[in-house]
């Protein structure tokens, strides 16, 4: 995991599932921790309830200087204190021109705190919003409410609800044909990775599809953009249809599982879809 292409409330969050999970070395550990702190003090946003616990593992002979926090809605969010975020960039002076990046922002706030009831109003809000009158807002903010439909698909994936991650992901490739070279472009400021992303379409798409029904999934000949940009699941779907199910089951226990254990998003529902595929296939 490229942590630095982090930064804020994320890099917090992954850095600490990253920790608390036991992933890498106790050496690779150590510098995590340690950098992290580091950071954190830089910014002056050092009220995490994972504070103790980098401390601790990071094992420090001085604490570097504090510096002076320049963003209360970032020491909000890095607090857990995300109902004071939202309320800070909700009573902000929100320009028309950036109504959809600050929307943007919020959306993944509430997702760091699983606020999935207000995410539903969000869907809500954006749902009759046309190809035609997202491309005319510019393209900032339309990139900025491309972003914000994928990250409402992705917080189905975070509730289990894999049928409807996969069905709402694919009716916006429909909708909207630039979404393909879209997702080609890692944003400079990540907080979902689109490989990330990726593989939750993947994770829920092969939950959802009937087996009978992969050989026809396969051969959507308007999906064959996609399957340039999400080979993988091309590649497990071969294997299911021929049958294959000791290789794909090595696939799935294997590079997949590690994939989604080292992820801070894709681990949080990742053991209810390997029941699932369990149930499905034995």
């Amino acid at each position: 995991m490229m942590l630095q292409e982090f930064e804020g409330a994320i890099l917090v969050e992954r850095v600490n599932h990253l920790i608390s999970k036991g992933h890498g070395s106790e050496q690779e550990r150590r510098n995590w921790a340690k950098d992290i702190v580091k950071y954190l003090c830089s910014i002056g946003c050092i009220n995490t309830p994972h504070w103790n616990r980098f401390l601790s593992i990071g094992c420090f002979e001085a604490l570097p200087e504090v510096s002076p926090c320049e963003s209360r809605i970032l020491q909000k969010t890095i607090a857990q204190e995300y109902v004071e975020a939202v309320a800070l960039l909700e009573t902000n002076d929100i320009a028309i021109a950036t109504h959809y990046r600050t929307l943007e922002e919020i959306t993944e706030i509430l997702i760091l705190s699983r606020n999935f009831r207000e995410l539903d109003e969000i869907e809500y809000q954006i749902t009759g919003i046309n190809y035609s009158r997202q491309e005319s807002l510019g393209e900032e903010e339309a990139n900025a409410l491309r972003r914000i439909k994928l990250l409402l698909c992705a917080s189905l994936y975070l509730r289990g609800k894999y049928v409807d991650c996969s069905s709402c992901f694919f009716r916006l490739l429909t909708n909207d044909w630039k979404m393909i070279d879209f997702l080609n472009q890692e944003p400079s400021k990540k907080f979902l990775t689109n490989s990330e992303l990726l593989m939750m379409i993947q994770i829920s798409t092969l939950l959802a599809i009937p087996l009978d029904n992969y050989d026809d999934f396969t051969n959507i000949e308007e999906l064959i953009p996609f399957q340039k940009i999400c080979p993988s699941l091309y590649h497990c779907l071969g294997l299911l249809i021929n049958t294959s199910f000791g290789k794909f089951f090595q696939l799935w226990h294997g590079d997949i599982n590690e994939r989604c254990h080292q992820s801070f998003f894709l681990d949080q529902n990742w053991k209810p879809a390997q029941c699932m595929m369990s149930c499905l296939l034995y």
